[in-house]
């Protein structure tokens, strides 16, 4: 009896120990994934980044405005490329940001503030983007982004039904 009280108090000191590693490696990704986001909004020339201060101030205020031109563009002018990178993009790349919070923050288990931190993590992105004349304010990143965050959530949940939430996911 004392072998396994043993035994099972060696098997519990190392799942923490496992836990706290993963958390750790987590934590490691998610600052990693936060670096290539801030890449990709500030300093990407593939996405016609300006040199700071270089470019002029552009901001779209009108809801759906920016959505509706590029599907026009790939209606009218077969060019899906652009409108894959630019709506489906803004999705994609926020699904991760809603994903790691959920994971790492206690906080987060509310839907609701997840949501709200996404909110706020694109509109801080959209608003230095105004201030640095590097990127453009557009209200439409802020629905997608925060709609992206919506699907990181939707597929978490999703991945911790079909495997079941002992996997610290």
């Amino acid at each position: 009896m004392i072998q396994s009280n043993q035994q099972l108090t060696l098997t519990t000191s190392s799942m923490a120990v496992n836990k706290k590693s993963k958390k750790r490696i987590l934590w490691v990704c998610f600052i990693a994934y936060l670096l290539f986001l801030n890449y990709l909004l500030f300093f990407s020339s593939y996405f016609g980044r300006a040199e700071f201060g270089e470019g002029e101030y552009r901001y779209n205020l009108t809801l759906f405005q920016e959505i509706g031109r590029y599907y026009n563009l790939g209606m009218n002018r077969g060019n899906w490329y652009l409108f894959i990178t630019n709506v489906i993009g803004n999705i994609v790349v926020f699904m991760p940001v809603a994903i790691f919070l959920r994971v790492l923050v206690k906080r987060c288990k509310s839907v609701l503030l997840t949501i709200l931190l996404c909110l706020e993590m694109s509109l801080f992105a959209e608003v230095v983007q105004l201030i640095t004349k590097v990127g453009s304010f557009d209200v439409d990143d802020l629905l997608l982004n925060t709609f992206g965050g919506i699907c990181g959530i939707i597929l978490l949940a999703i991945w911790r039904a079909c495997h079941g939430r002992k996997k610290n996911l």
